[in-house]
């Protein structure tokens, strides 16, 4: 009797367990995946980089790649993992110094759009599927800083981005890349921002201009002709700028005298 009593109790815990995993996965007839149960959703890599050792560098590596076009990275304590610049998913795997894998929230904000906007850190999944990247503490998020519930950027330690930039100047074409900020964060200059690209960005739900990372430069299309030659056009014009700015300055100077 106490033989199949053990089997008893051994298949009503099993019951109790399950019915805490569907109530913790379950809300309002919903499925729910957060940062702490999204590699359970089968359908995960198509909201999270998974870690992949052959698209894994050092981020000396990374900056040493040369003419490879649409290629990025994010990176963090210069370990980087390559991710699809044109649809950014809202988590990435990233080892740390000793191998250890670490899931973070990459999907991130800037602070005035937490306070001017309405934003969700909610996204359907498919059929009464939710993806929730709700952060809870700082270290969930890839930028290290959390409020309110979402990942900011974050200017003491920035998400770091690298891009592929691709020159086109009709006689000659190559692309390098470059590291820095990751694109939808504040920068001042073209070289802060992984993508090379610093322009004034209006923010539609807000209308507020400001300087945000961009898209790096397109790759070669049908168009580079075209590109290359008004590429090359600005160039030659900036040299003639530059020379003529140097010898009036020199005359100006030899007049003072």
């Amino acid at each position: 009797m106490y033989k199949h009593l053990k089997y008893y109790i051994l298949i009503i815990l099993i019951f109790i367990i399950n019915i805490r995993i569907t109530y913790s996965y379950k809300l309002n007839n919903k499925i729910y995946y957060t940062y702490d149960n999204i590699t359970d959703f089968e359908d995960c890599e198509n909201f999270i980089y998974i870690y992949d050792k052959n698209k894994t560098l050092k981020k000396k590596e990374v900056l040493k790649i040369k003419n490879k076009i649409n290629l990025s990275y994010y990176c963090k304590n210069n370990i980087c993992v390559e991710v699809d610049r044109e649809a950014l998913g809202q988590f990435v795997e990233i080892p740390d110094e000793n191998g250890n894998m670490k899931i973070y929230i990459s999907k991130s904000y800037r602070y005035d759009q937490l306070k001017s906007t309405e934003l969700s850190y909610k996204i359907s999944g498919g059929h009464d599927i939710i993806i929730s990247y709700k952060c809870t503490s700082d270290s969930q998020c890839l930028t290290n800083k959390c409020i309110d519930g979402f990942c900011i950027f974050n200017e003491e330690n920035p998400t770091e981005f690298c891009a592929d930039i691709y020159i086109n100047l009709l006689i000659f074409r190559y692309s390098y890349m470059h590291c820095g900020k990751a694109i939808g964060d504040i920068c001042k200059k073209d070289k802060d921002c992984g993508s090379k690209h610093c322009g004034l960005i209006t923010d539609l739900k807000t209308w507020k201009v400001e300087n945000y990372c961009g898209m790096p430069p397109e790759g070669p299309s049908d168009s580079d002709f075209f590109f290359g030659f008004i590429n090359l056009l600005k160039f030659i014009i900036a040299i003639f700028i530059s020379l003529y700015n140097k010898s009036k300055q020199q005359i100006d100077y030899k007049i003072i005298i």
